[in-house]
């Protein structure tokens, strides 16, 4: 039962309670509403009276007269939990220890023998988290206190109850979805409890518990600190394989942060790092889909903001890598990018940022994409585009990575042969010859800053004899890719049905000699690996 009366009717009233079970005179120690103050008289009447008595609560009482026994006589010992050694001498009285002893925010509690079973206070962890359970239901204001002390201790020290820790804060979140003071401890405490420190003793079904929560704050709250502070969770998880169960949710609540293009920096560049894992090794069905949802238009929007600013940082080149990645065989998006202005802002920003490497890099990831479109290519096809790829043949801006991409973007171009270049300057054979030297230029053995899910885009442009150049970049990658990553590429390529195309170009009188030899590695590199992949498995 709860007590919130005067004094004199509080120690009449104990002597009519004597077979009360519960007793709850706790109180906010922030709230002037409370005039009792407890005292140790009080205290010892209540114990002498309520034989019956299994928990008590007195949290957030200030004692008025010292209730503890000497520090020399409380530090006599182990700990214990037996009445007869008690530190708090009311508690004294009791014939048996209690089952529940509420002292959060109570000097009491930091004391040595405290005669209960379980304790809620502030002293240690254990305590912290018991205060958590009891008062998560019905005292919201005190959960939070007890949340943040929690925090602290993820945060500075190392929890001890992991589990049950993450377990406690989910279920106040849950249950107080509204209370912005909970929200903004509690999902500052799930960063710290779902970090890698923790994650091998969680279960798929808890880090899925907390996803939801996370997103549900997201969803209720606009606010600056619970939405960093989720989107900060987020990031404790393996994107996008532990997302994918929430796919479409919470690509919906990451672009609409970042709708609002004056949106908090720090927020801003962890949603669009979010945004940019999410589409990366997805298939393509959640690309096209994450695109219908405005993915694209709110990516270009925040570039255009920061061109404006004058401003290439994380969020800048982000964004360019996020719509690298959702391009990526998914011509629709592909399209879109097109549709809205993509090319404006690519050249705005190798003008303005010149010298911006991986800014470049990002830019021609994508643009190689769009340039696998066939039926996009056309747009590509303009004196302006195809000067700027030939110019940046000459990239020396991330390794070879700017000038390999530019020289991809410009081989897919020439692989629809002589009659689609309707432009007279610069000319075919201009843009061949300098394709030619920056080949020629790399390094084979360069490692990589590129991720390729599949050949089959290289691949196509094997089997043809309109553009030998593209013939050779194509066989270039590949020589590339399986010399520096074999475990990687030549199971893919083998997969893809790479090798019957190599050795078709290795017999076309077509194919030039370069193209040829370099053929005929690629297809050593395969079978030296194939081999080598048979002696370890004998």
């Amino acid at each position: 039962m709860s007590w919130h009366h005067g004094d004199t009717e509080l120690r009449s009233g104990a002597m009519h309670l004597a077979l009360c079970r519960h007793l709850d005179i706790s109180r906010d120690r922030l709230s002037s509403y409370y005039k009792f103050k407890l005292t140790r008289k009080v205290l010892s009447l209540f114990v002498q009276n309520l034989e019956d008595l299994v928990s008590l609560d007195i949290s957030g009482h200030l004692m008025l007269e010292n209730c503890a026994i000497s520090k020399m006589d409380d530090e006599l010992g182990p700990p214990s939990i037996e009445p007869s050694k008690s530190s708090i001498i009311p508690f004294r009285a009791l014939k048996r220890p209690l089952q529940f002893l509420g002292l959060f925010e109570t000097s009491l509690c930091s004391l040595t023998h405290i005669p209960s079973y379980k304790v809620s206070g502030d002293k240690n962890e254990e305590q912290v988290l018991n205060a958590i359970e009891a008062y998560t239901e019905h005292r919201p204001e005190i959960t939070s206190r007890a949340i943040n002390l929690l925090f602290d201790i993820a945060r500075i020290e190392r929890c001890n109850q992991p589990l049950r820790a993450l377990q406690l804060v989910i279920a106040a979140l849950k249950c107080h979805k509204y209370d912005k003071t909970i929200q903004v401890t509690g999902s500052a405490a799930l960063f710290y409890l779902t970090n890698s420190e923790y994650r091998a003793e969680q279960s798929i079904r808890l880090r899925r518990q907390v996803i939801q929560v996370v997103l549900n704050g997201m969803e209720s709250y606009q606010e600056v600190t619970v939405q960093r502070n989720c989107c900060l969770t987020l990031c404790n998880f393996n994107i996008p394989e532990e997302l994918e169960f929430q796919y479409q949710r919470v690509n919906e609540l990451l672009l609409n942060i970042l709708i609002p293009t004056r949106q908090d920096e720090s927020i801003q560049r962890i949603a669009v790092h979010l945004c940019n894992a999410l589409v990366c090794q997805v298939d393509n069905d959640h690309k096209e889909a994450v695109g219908k949802m405005g993915f694209v238009m709110t990516m270009l929007k925040l570039i255009q903001k920061k061109l404006q600013d004058k401003m290439c940082d994380q969020v800048m080149e982000f964004s360019w890598s996020a719509l690298w990645n959702i391009t990526d065989e998914t011509p629709d998006n592909c399209e879109m990018f097109l549709n809205y202005s993509g090319m404006k802002l690519f050249l705005e920003c190798l003008k303005e940022f010149p010298e911006k490497q991986e800014l470049h890099r990002n830019m021609l990831g994508l643009l190689g994409n769009v340039a696998e479109v066939r039926e996009l290519r056309p747009q590509l096809m303009t004196s302006q585009f195809i000067s700027v790829f030939s110019n940046l043949l000459e990239s020396k801006a991330d390794g070879i990575e700017v000038s390999y991409n530019a020289c991809g973007v410009l081989s897919h171009i020439m692989f629809d042969g002589p009659q689609a270049w309707f432009i007279g300057e610069p000319t075919r054979q201009e843009v061949e010859e300098r394709m030619w030297k920056a080949i020629r230029s790399w390094d084979i053995s360069s490692r990589r800053n590129i991720n390729y899910r599949s050949f089959e885009p290289i691949l196509r442009l094997l089997p043809q004899n309109v553009s030998p150049i593209s013939q050779h970049w194509a066989t270039w990658a590949l020589y590339n890719l399986v010399s520096v990553y074999p475990d990687k590429y030549c199971p893919l390529l083998i997969k893809e049905g790479g090798l019957p195309l190599l050795v078709d170009l290795v017999n076309m009188p077509s194919s030039h000699q370069e193209t040829k030899d370099m053929a005929r590695k690629v297809l050593e590199h395969c079978s030296n690996y194939n081999e080598e992949s048979m002696d370890t498995a004998l």
